[in-house]
């Protein structure tokens, strides 16, 4: 919403959670970038009146992307996640153009992702130096960096079989767990899995006779089934083969 001429703002029928505020100093000029500054974040759980809100200033990202391996799609969207909770920003880069530029960060740690089913973010360099993609450090500012894409996805499947027999297990879950995040499926009549598009790196898997899909993310579970120490390597275009015995839950023995 547009400001009065005090400064003074009236947003009505917000939904009570947390929020960001963020404020845009006029408009752009061609060739210019917007002036926008970061206000703080509110908590609402009820009226808030007689807040004060003073500006920050924030960051901007810019650089551009290029692949290591794989096909640039027409445009994609590389996204930048506050590790602090403060929200996302994104930008656009595209074949014929993959310069990019997100504007209004707080300055703070973020993730970095891609948004190509075919691509993931392999690497961040600013000025030629690789940083984590998972913690970049952005300061007010410009922030230059260069984001590597690849589409050198690895594979992972095998078959589930059951405790104490060795066949097959129809309907079992099982989960595939890494940096990138957790991936679960049930298998199918055959006991057989495959996780494709799976980024190369370090991943936990394990797989349970029925288990409840919320649960998955408790450790507790992994534990619990001995697969907490288990690591396979998937390296890029690669094909990981696997058989698994299923934990049985409780009720099952």
């Amino acid at each position: 919403m547009l400001a009065a001429a005090d400064g003074g703002f009236d947003f009505r029928g917000v939904r009570g959670g947390r929020y960001r505020a963020s404020a845009v100093l006029g408009r752009a000029r061609r060739g210019q970038k917007r002036q926008e500054y970061h206000l703080g974040v509110i908590d609402v759980a009820g009226d808030r009146t007689d807040l004060v809100l003073r500006p920050s200033a924030t960051g901007t990202v810019e650089g551009e992307v290029r692949l290591s391996s794989g096909q640039m799609p027409a445009w994609l969207n590389i996204v930048f996640t506050s590790n602090d909770g403060l929200g996302t920003r994104g930008a656009r880069a595209t074949a014929a153009n993959p310069s990019f530029q997100a504007a209004g960060l707080v300055p703070g740690s973020y993730q970095v992702q891609a948004h190509a089913s075919a691509l993931y973010v392999k690497d961040v360099l600013r000025n030629g130096r690789s940083v984590p993609k998972g913690e970049l450090a952005v300061s007010t500012g410009d922030n230059r960096v260069e984001i590597v894409l690849a589409g050198d996805h690895g594979r992972v499947f095998g078959t589930i079989r059951e405790p104490g027999t060795g066949y097959p297990l129809p309907l079992a879950r099982v989960a595939l767990k890494g940096e990138s995040g957790l991936r679960s499926q049930q298998v199918d009549q055959l006991g057989a899995f495959l996780f494709d598009k799976v980024i190369p790196g370090e991943y936990q898997i394990c797989a349970w006779s029925d288990i409840r899909a919320e649960t998955l993310e408790d450790q507790q579970s992994w534990q619990e089934a001995g697969c907490a120490g288990k690591v396979i390597p998937v390296a890029p275009e690669s094909d990981v083969e696997i058989d698994l015995t299923a934990a049985l839950i409780e009720g099952d023995q």
